[in-house]
């Protein structure tokens, strides 16, 4: 996995996406990553959230916990897949940018 990450380089052009997780909200998703994206570095802030990939709803009893404060590395996939709710009463923001190797 160190191999991976320590040869990533930023998609040039593609400047970093938000979402803004908010309680008992429709489940939300990242749009499109550039051709040329291969991974999408992550980091939550805020509070926890949820994340499903297999289209189903996220919440507290469906899906994985994202802790805040921690950073977390996808594939382009992974993340197109991805569907997030906020996992408490605080809100949840999540920070995404692209990079290829």
């Amino acid at each position: 996995m160190n191999a991976i990450v320590n040869n990533l380089y930023p998609v040039p052009n593609h400047g970093a996406s938000a979402l803004k997780l908010a309680a008992g909200s429709t489940p939300v998703s990242f749009g499109d990553f550039a051709t040329g994206t291969r991974y999408v570095l992550l980091d939550i802030t805020g509070g926890d959230a949820i994340v499903t990939f297999d289209g189903s709803a996220p919440a507290s009893g469906n899906g994985h916990v994202l802790k805040k404060g921690q950073i977390y590395t996808w594939s382009k996939q992974a993340a197109q897949a991805a569907r997030f709710v906020q996992s408490a009463s605080t809100k949840a923001n999540i920070y995404a940018s692209q990079f290829t190797n």
